[in-house]
Order: structure tokens, then sequence, then C-alpha cells
């Protein structure tokens, strides 16, 4: 018998829209953009000190809040999305934010369609949180995200 792999799922929702998850990306309005179109982010502000763009956004997703930043070079030259650093930390194959959907599988076909891709790990499994079935996806930037049904989408 396989022992199942741990995960991390992060629910940003009981933190509350004050605190910010950094997300750093190589294109801050690609990035807005997928966040939109496919998650329903809403945009809280914007930091625009140059005329080459937006250089943060922040955004709230649900109840959640986060950053979009230009990526950053490590010391080696390459760039880690903080949630691959978390896991790598606490030693678990991948670190995923919980997001609550009325339909996760309409979101992750959606996603899927604009470059994002099944985690394997969470493909091979049937991963849960609070008792309810996920999806988990990595983003065209190398964010992970479990889709869980929200309290709406509930059957009563």
């Amino acid at each position: 018998m396989l022992a199942r792999s741990p995960m991390m799922l992060i629910d940003c929702e009981l933190m509350g829209v004050e605190q910010r998850i950094e997300l750093p990306v190589p294109d801050v309005g690609q990035a807005w953009s997928f966040y939109r179109d496919i998650m329903e982010a809403k945009e809280v502000f914007r930091s625009s000190p140059g005329a080459a763009g937006a250089s943060r956004i922040g955004i709230t997703i649900g109840r959640a809040g986060f950053l979009l930043v230009p990526e950053r070079a490590t010391a080696a030259g390459k760039n880690r999305p903080t949630l691959a650093l978390l896991a790598e930390d606490f030693g678990v194959p991948f670190a995923a934010i919980v997001l609550y959907v009325q339909d996760p599988v309409t979101v992750v076909r959606r996603a899927l369609k604009a470059g994002g891709q099944r985690q394997p790990i969470a493909a091979s499994e049937t991963p849960s949180y609070r008792d309810r079935p996920v999806e988990v996806i990595v983003d065209p930037f190398g964010h992970c995200w479990a889709f869980a049904l929200s309290a709406e989408g509930l059957p009563r």
C-alpha cells in the first residue's frame, strides 16, 4: 500500500483580506488578467511608479488578499514561488492556497484552458480540505491553488 503524499493546504480566508500573500510573477499585468478572468479576482490597489506598467497590484480572491509583484532573482539566479519555498521548509511536496468557489470543476477547466496544469501529486490522489474534495492546479506563474466547493455551492 502506498503512503499518501503529504501536502500543505493554506486557507487564506482565515487570515482576512487585510493580510496579503505575495505572489511573485514574471509579468504583473498578465498575471492580473489571469486571476481576474479565471478566479474572479478584484483589484484593491495598483502601484505604478514608472511608465513601465504596474509594478504591484493588490487583489482579493473571495475573502483572501494577495499582492502581485514582479519576480526577483534569487542569489542563484532562479526565481522560486513563495509557496514552493514554504513547502520546502515544511518538507512537503507542494503547498496550495485554498479558494472556495461555487463550481470547482468549471474554474479548474477555465484555468487549464488558460495555461494552468493539474498538480501531479494531487491529481494522483483525491485531496480534500474540511471534508470537501479539492481540485489542485498550478497556474502559469507556478503558484498552486486548491479549489474547494464554497458553502454557497453545497447542496442544501
